[in-house]
């Protein structure tokens, strides 16, 4: 992965001990704005947020992401920021892609366990 200009990608990814992976096509669940505004849109394998604010927080219940899955976080403009928050107890495990589109210049998932 290559990191060019104002764009920036910060991903923490918490594994299970056990070495188990997500499910193939497991995608994060439970996901609701607490601030901001952000719509949650899922198709099949592929997980849509679409931020409308400038600055979005983001809680899910769990973040997981499967092999074939897809996580595609949309963001206004370049000045744009949203918080992802994982309220599960459970490591977030992300074997798919996750990506961002437009002009985003911050963009952080963080995984809690």
């Amino acid at each position: 992965m290559r990191f060019t200009g104002k764009n920036l990608l910060i991903l923490t990814t918490i594994c299970a001990a056990s070495g188990a992976f997500a499910q193939n096509n497991s995608l994060p669940t439970g996901g609701k704005a607490v601030a901001g505004s952000a719509t949650i849109i899922q198709s099949g394998n592929t997980l849509n947020v679409v931020q409308a604010s400038q600055r979005a927080v983001v809680n899910w219940d769990s973040f997981n992401v499967g092999a074939n899955a897809k996580v595609e976080f949309v963001q206004p403009n370049a000045q744009a920021v949203i918080h992802n928050r994982v309220v599960s107890a459970t490591p977030s495990q992300i074997d798919g892609m996750i990506r961002r589109t437009v002009r985003s210049s911050s963009l952080i998932v963080i995984g809690l366990s």
